[in-house]
């Protein structure tokens, strides 16, 4: 598999207590706030099955090799296109932190705040936290 920058655009598929327009319309609510880019990237691979490693899960128990072109500074490989074959090191929290620093916790589309209501965070965390098995990341050049 090929991953470089951009991709994440083009991987949206978003989990299923969510549409695709409500994960849209979360993303638009952080660029008008002014979030940053990892911010957002934080926010969207918690709301993806494909990013934060999801795609590499979703391939298990395949051989699954992947070539990285980095547009990141630093070639940080969960960053590039938000990893979809990589584990991701944020967490719900994290996403969560980024809504209520900016302040618009309240202007998240219901469905996207209730997937991360306690009621759901432990079968959230467990799905999410399951290594990708023989997961080997090899240092960039």
């Amino acid at each position: 598999m090929l991953v470089s920058g951009g991709g994440s655009a083009l991987i949206p598929y978003p989990v299923d207590a969510i549409s695709l327009q409500e994960k849209i319309a979360t993303t638009d609510l952080l660029l008008a706030c002014g979030a940053t880019i990892n911010e957002i990237n934080c926010v969207r691979k918690h709301l993806s099955r494909l990013k934060g490693g999801g795609l590499a899960r979703l391939a298990a128990p395949a051989d699954l090799h992947t070539f990285i072109l980095s547009d990141v500074l630093g070639d940080d490989l969960s960053a590039i296109a938000s990893g979809p074959t990589v584990p991701d090191p944020s967490t719900y929290a994290d996403a969560i932190a980024v809504f209520t620093a900016k302040g618009i916790w309240d202007k998240v589309p219901a469905p996207v705040s209730s997937i991360w209501n306690r009621a759901n965070w432990a079968k959230l965390r467990k799905r999410r936290s399951r290594a990708i098995p023989l997961l080997k990341i090899p240092q960039p050049h």
